[in-house]
């Protein structure tokens, strides 16, 4: 028989000194697919991560926009416009007297006979200001309002987001 090779089960034959992976090449293995695995998994959770924070993101700029924008289009065909900061109150053109103001942390509208909320209970109001000028008839000046709104979702510190807007809207009639 040939010095090379050694019988195995009467069948097979390998080479000598050559049988199979030692015990140190399989740790090493191991241990290079573990740190590979761990890097991939981590990049996997990260990514997680920014989607969840751009959707809460997404979600408080359309809330905001939303509300700040049905707002705006009834203020501007509005008059007899009042403040007092977190309070905005004036008479519509359907002769309403709406309000808009804060309660909780939801920016909610009245009518004076129903009230409900211009935000999703998943956003959080953490500011609301009505800054109003010009509001005095005959002083000359346009009525306009100013409205900074501060908002924030996610429950997660990671998924957190805080969005600040601010608007300008002003009467439509002239100011008499």
């Amino acid at each position: 028989m040939n010095n090379k090779f050694k019988k195995i089960n009467n069948s097979k034959s390998l080479p000598a000194g050559r049988q199979g992976f030692t015990i140190l090449e399989m740790i090493v293995a191991i241990a290079v697919f573990t740190v590979v695995m761990t890097m991939a998994m981590e990049s996997i959770l990260n990514i997680n991560d920014a989607q969840k924070k751009i959707e809460s993101f997404r979600s408080v700029s359309d809330n905001l926009n939303f509300a700040l924008d049905a707002m705006s289009r009834e203020i501007r065909t509005g008059d007899n416009y009042s403040s007092t900061g977190d309070t905005f109150s004036f008479i519509n053109a359907r002769l309403e007297n709406i309000t808009y103001q804060l309660s909780g942390n939801q920016l909610i509208r009245s009518d004076g006979v129903n009230e409900f909320p211009l935000t999703d209970s998943k956003i959080s109001i953490d500011s609301l200001a009505f800054d109003l000028r010009g509001e005095s008839s005959g002083d000359n000046f346009q009525p306009i309002v100013r409205i900074n709104l501060s908002a924030s979702s996610g429950v997660k510190e990671k998924e957190q987001s805080k969005i600040e807007l601010q608007a300008s809207v002003s009467q439509l009639a002239p100011d008499s």
